[in-house]
């Protein structure tokens, strides 16, 4: 064994994604022996390295990170400090701060985004944990006679989780590329990728429709409407193709589409946007009219009544940027949007949308990012932080692929 320390990590990632993916849960209610058993696999996968590193070295570490530690520790002094003087619950305090460092999981994952294989095998982890929750859920709709998932005992929540949206997305746009983009590769390959690429959409996919998650859908779509996109930029001669099949399987198919489609159409016109932004305004009268709270917000554990949750007085928004501001206050949000702004702007400078691999990944993130950040509150979930993880881990590694047919 060459190198131990290294066969740990990917030994731990693939145990991570297993038990959290057959046994876990997006936003679970309690502890059990799944989130402990998961907390203790990430601090090995993630080492003593990787907890010290954005401490020693605060300095030097690329400015989006930087960003993520300033506001790791303000949530940390000001979130808990906050907390324990409104005396907010104990239990939604706990729930609230595990999901805070599940957004700061990339600062401790830095030390490894130079290390071989780390990006490779990150993907992997992501795509098998939204396969087996994908897997999860079509066995509760089947068990169910059809019932969309809303939170059975171990699926809570499992169809809006990132990795389901995130393995739709990225797989999606690498079965587009590789039965019609891809160059010259072994048949039998080419054949074996194609098929399970367009097994495990399927299997995501689905769930997405059947549990009605517009943003999901429109999504993929974006994605497959994205690789069409490049293909025309960078490969114009074999987009070709890709464009007369795509015009033909829209004719042949419309009826079929828009039968299935209409559904989704109907609920986006009954429920539009299900009040997210009169979410926001229910956080700004709880907020009530002192500057200071505005600024610092209640800390972990605030609650509110929220009208996208039938009036239910619950510890989360469906927001990110009103959560923060709600718990955190104005300067986390300020703190959030700087980190995000940095990244943006370090991708754009470190990632070449050419190479079809990095720009596969990069939209499938951007997007399973955006949504859970704005419209799904998937941002509280170990799957966000992962997510979120791998795409700073494409922006800083040296490695720049994923895995293909070889």
């Amino acid at each position: 064994m060459k190198n131990p320390l290294s066969f740990l990590q990917k030994s731990s990632l693939f145990l991570l994604g297993s038990i959290y993916g057959i046994f876990g849960s997006s936003s679970p209610d309690q502890l059990s022996w799944v989130e402990c058993s998961v907390f203790i696999i990430l601090m090995i996968s993630v080492g003593v390295q990787g907890i010290i590193t954005p401490f020693r070295n605060v300095q030097t570490i690329p400015r989006p990170l930087f960003w993520l530690f300033l506001l790791f520790i303000w949530g940390t002094a000001m979130g808990v400090g906050m907390a324990l003087i409104h005396g907010q619950n104990l239990n939604w305090i706990v729930r609230d701060y595990a999901s805070f460092l599940m957004l700061c999981l990339p600062l401790f994952f830095f030390y490894h985004f130079s290390k071989k294989d780390f990006l490779k095998n990150f993907q992997y982890l992501i795509f098998g944990i939204g396969t087996l929750f994908s897997l999860r859920v079509i066995k509760n709709l089947h068990e169910k006679n059809g019932q969309s998932d809303t939170g059975e005992i171990g699926a809570l929540y499992l169809s809006i989780s990132p990795e389901i949206l995130f393995t739709a997305c990225a797989l999606s746009m690498m079965f587009l590329y590789f039965i019609f983009l891809s160059g010259n590769t072994k048949i039998i390959q080419k054949v074996s990728f194609v098929c399970c690429t367009l097994l495990l959409t399927f299997f995501s996919t689905y769930v997405l429709y059947r549990s009605s998650m517009r943003a999901g859908i429109g999504a993929v779509f974006f994605s497959l409407s994205a690789m069409s996109l490049w293909a025309i930029i960078y490969r114009p001669k074999k987009s070709v193709m890709l464009a007369m099949i795509g015009i033909v399987s829209l004719v042949v198919f419309q009826d079929l589409l828009l039968d299935k489609l209409t559904p989704l159409f109907e609920k986006q016109r009954e429920v539009g946007l299900n009040q997210r932004f009169e979410e926001i305004f229910v956080v700004s009268q709880e907020l009530g009219s002192s500057p200071i709270t505005h600024m610092i917000g209640l800390g972990w554990g605030a609650g509110i009544e929220s009208p996208s949750s039938a009036g239910l007085y619950v510890n989360f928004t469906h927001n990110l940027f009103s959560s923060l501001w709600l718990k955190t206050g104005l300067v986390g949000v300020i703190l959030m949007m700087a980190f995000c702004v940095s990244t943006l702007r370090s991708l754009s400078q470190r990632v070449s949308l050419k190479n079809h691999h990095s720009f596969i990944l990069l939209t499938a993130l951007i997007l399973c990012l955006s949504v859970n950040m704005l419209l799904y509150g998937g941002y509280k979930s170990l799957g966000f932080g992962l997510c979120l993880t791998l795409l700073l881990s494409l922006c800083f590694s040296e490695e720049k692929s994923i895995a293909e047919p070889s």
